[in-house]
């Protein structure tokens, strides 16, 4: 979550930077900001789920991003398929 916050405390400050160029951002308002978009994320958008037992929300984007890799870059995704398979046949 730290680097979650991270990102969204430095997007912010380089939005509000470049916003007012004459005046210095308000600290406060920023960080007021950030905590209620991750608490938007984290609660409405499920991503909690990424800090549960068996990491779900995990599950469910490696899924999609299968999907989208299988769909966009058919070849890629034979060729990872493939990888994955002899690295798990050598065990």
């Amino acid at each position: 979550m730290n680097f979650v916050v991270g990102m969204l405390l430095c997007m912010n400050l380089n939005e509000s930077e470049n916003q007012r160029d004459d005046e210095k951002p308000d600290i406060s308002k920023i960080e007021e900001d950030v905590f209620w978009t991750l608490v938007y994320i984290m609660q409405k958008k499920e991503w909690r789920n990424l800090y549960t037992k068996n990491t779900p929300k995990l599950q469910d984007l490696l899924q999609h991003f299968d999907d989208q890799v299988k769909k966009s870059l058919p070849r890629v995704h034979h060729v990872i398929t493939e990888c994955v398979i002899r690295f798990y046949s050598q065990f």
